[in-house]
């Protein structure tokens, strides 16, 4: 979904202080050669321009439903979950396997988990 606006930094009863300075002082270009995505957020839901459809709705209910996947997964995220990145993304001049792969939920764990596995006790980390 392509967007031209940003969403507001307030969502339900969260505020983040540093996205409203930015978007206050954030002024979208109006001749851009190419639409925005819209990616500010991260967060894909109707509001944000991706709503969901019928079939990813349906599923989400079987599998809750079938309650075979309602717990915790592994924390290196699910094997078939791992698997499909590989069989996506692995070639013969690159390749790995499931091992090699980690998910995490979000930028954020993505960031917290690299950065877990970099430092060590006093270590500085200036981050943005």
């Amino acid at each position: 979904m392509y967007t031209k606006s940003f969403p507001s930094s307030k969502r339900s009863h969260a505020i983040n202080p540093i996205r409203t300075l930015i978007e206050k002082e954030f002024k979208i270009p109006t001749d851009l050669p190419r639409p925005l995505v819209n990616l500010t957020l991260g967060e894909p839901t109707k509001e944000n321009g991706f709503p969901q459809c019928d079939a990813i709705k349906q599923s989400v209910i079987d599998i809750i439903s079938s309650e075979k996947h309602n717990g915790y997964t592994a924390s290196n995220g699910a094997l078939v979950a791992r698997q499909a990145v590989v069989d996506l993304l692995s070639t013969e001049r690159a390749p790995f396997t499931s091992d090699h792969v980690i998910l995490t939920m979000g930028a954020s764990g993505a960031l917290y988990t690299s950065l877990q596995a970099l430092c060590e006790e006093g270590d500085n980390i200036l981050m943005p």
